[in-house]
């Protein structure tokens, strides 16, 4: 046989240590024939980089955060505050029980067109007694702004003055340093505490209104909480801000428990919380101002 038809290539017709040396000769052919960067890159998969170089890294691109990763920024939820149609015409009683109090529309705001307060007779301190302090001639409330974002209104009594905040269907009296002492009436009174529709009053559509609304107000009082928390700076601040709110429950479960049936409707609780939520959004834009005034202070040039 003709060695063209079964030598091809060439080199399979060479012997075994013959074929090892051409190979060899080739392979250092083609690396001295490449250009001296492609000598340095040279690499098989899998191998390892040349002696003092590092393979080359391919930059990862890290995956975008999600919208809920991202840190939300606080916002103190809208309330809308009372007005003062919010009690005229009412027939409001101290704890849903006691007294009895109706308003009208003045220049100023509100008058009160009847007042009753129940109290404990000084002479014999068992007995209950009852002043009838509006005689015939409205008395006339004396508006003194929005301190805590409601309306806050002080009743110039003589013997017994205080003030109020207006609620949705109800006032709240602020306490007092001591009962009053109605010498002329053998009376002693305190109108402190939430005044509000009769127990009775409360039927089983308004129950079921006042369930509803009972979870969405401690929503919003948590979310106007952590708002404040967020802008309130120092150490010292925020413990303070976290102590009064951690007090709320104290003070709501004491003001409340004298509400007629508070258990059965829940009328104080929800009005309670609904007033901590709107003082909590007022703090809440006070320490955005001071933090504004701070951010201003610094950007000013030192002298």
């Amino acid at each position: 046989m003709r060695e063209s038809q079964f030598c091809r290539p060439k080199l399979a017709c060479l012997p075994q240590a013959a074929q090892r040396l051409a190979f060899a000769v080739l392979a250092l052919a083609v690396v001295l024939s490449s250009p001296p960067g492609a000598q340095a890159q040279l690499q098989l998969p899998g191998g390892l980089p040349p002696k003092g170089k590092t393979a080359p890294r391919t930059a990862v691109k890290s995956p975008s955060p999600k919208k809920s990763e991202l840190p939300r920024k606080h916002a103190a939820a809208a309330i809308k505050a009372p007005t003062e149609d919010a009690v005229i015409g009412r027939d409001l009683a101290l704890n849903g029980a006691h007294g009895r109090i109706e308003f009208a529309r003045s220049a100023d705001g509100l008058s009160i067109t009847r007042l009753t307060l129940d109290g404990d007779q000084i002479s014999k301190p068992d007995d209950i007694c009852r002043v009838d302090v509006v005689a015939g001639n409205p008395i006339a409330t004396k508006p003194l702004g929005r301190p805590l974002g409601m309306l806050r209104f002080q009743v110039p009594l003589e013997a017994c003055p205080f003030s109020f905040d207006v609620l949705e269907g109800a006032i709240l009296a602020n306490p007092l340093p001591q009962a009053c002492v109605l010498k002329a009436a053998d009376c002693k009174v305190d109108p402190s505490g939430l005044w509000g529709p009769h127990a009775a009053s409360l039927g089983p559509e308004r129950i079921k209104e006042i369930e509803r609304n009972r979870p969405r107000a401690e929503a919003t009082m948590r979310d106007n909480f952590r708002a404040l928390l967020a802008r309130t700076k120092g150490r010292v601040a925020v413990k303070v801000a976290a102590s009064e709110q951690a007090g709320f429950s104290s003070v709501r479960a004491t003001i409340c428990r004298d509400y007629a049936k508070e258990d059965v409707h829940g009328f104080c609780a929800l009005h309670m919380t609904q007033a901590r939520s709107l003082a909590l959004s007022v703090a809440v834009g006070q320490a955005s101002d001071d933090l504004a005034i701070q951010k201003a202070e610094k950007r000013k040039p030192r002298k």
